[in-house]
């Protein structure tokens, strides 16, 4: 869609405008469409709290907020297979995200990554993200596009530690679900994660570790990368969560919201 908006700036009005641009762009018409439509709908639903009380603002009426569930099913069949010898830290997420939230990452990270010679970077999604860390090793550098969902689960089976940071506009942030750390937590796989979005997930289940300066995020992922033992207890206190939360579990949320909804 991104593209489109591109394509259509240039062909309609001979305006260049980059694919950030456009992002934002699909944004604001994204918000204003679902302003008016909420206010018509008998049900709107949000994933978390936050968006249950935007919406509220807005004057939409019954919102229920049905949060993001992985399927334990989709997962099981995936193998964790990190790589021996190697401490893989691993990021992934959209071209409009990449820059906000990796870049107050990029110094901890180059210097977790030249004091420990073991430690990698696996970035997926956008492969621009690699500018980010011109001052990391390059050779421990491997960045790949988004290949869809089942390609997606492999990969990340890889990581060691699952980075999640979130910056930007507060307001954003606040409507995110924790869904990054709970894909992760699927594969017991530990996060260092940012206060804003992830506090009350991570909180919850011990799965992570929350960093808001980027002493906080050296410390957190020098820790997780020297000391195996921690990342595993870190690890299944996430997946232990994680475990009760999926979506065979509660799929009742769903049956009594629209059952409710229809009488």
């Amino acid at each position: 869609l991104d593209m489109d908006i591109v394509n259509y700036m240039r062909m309609r009005y001979g305006l260049l405008i980059g694919e950030k641009s456009a992002e934002e762009v699909k944004m604001e018409i994204g918000s204003a469409f679902q302003m008016e439509a909420g206010k018509e709908a008998d049900l709107v639903t949000v994933y978390t709290e936050s968006l249950r009380k935007t919406y509220s603002g807005w004057g939409c009426r019954n919102i229920a907020v049905l949060p993001n569930l992985e399927k334990e099913s989709e997962w099981s069949g995936v193998v964790r297979a990190p790589l021996l010898s190697k401490i893989v830290i691993g990021w992934s997420g959209g071209f409009s995200h990449f820059f906000t939230d990796l870049k107050p990452l990029a110094s901890p990270i180059s210097r977790v990554m030249k004091e420990n010679e073991n430690v990698h970077l696996h970035l997926i999604g956008a492969v621009e993200a690699k500018s980010i860390f011109e001052g990391c090793p390059q050779d421990r550098i491997f960045a790949e596009p988004w290949q869809g969902f089942d390609k997606y689960k492999e990969m990340i089976s890889e990581f060691d530690i699952n980075l999640a940071p979130s910056y930007g506009k507060k307001k954003f942030a606040e409507g995110k679900s924790a869904i990054r750390v709970q894909q992760g937590w699927m594969k017991s796989i530990p996060c260092v994660a940012s206060q804003l979005t992830y506090e009350k997930a991570v909180n919850e289940s011990g799965g992570g570790l929350i960093a808001n300066t980027p002493q906080q995020w050296y410390n957190h992922l020098d820790s997780l990368c020297r000391d195996t033992t921690l990342r595993r207890e870190v690890g299944a206190h996430g997946l232990s969560w994680v475990k009760e939360r999926t979506l065979e579990k509660n799929i009742t949320l769903w049956q009594d919201t629209y059952s409710n909804l229809i009488g």
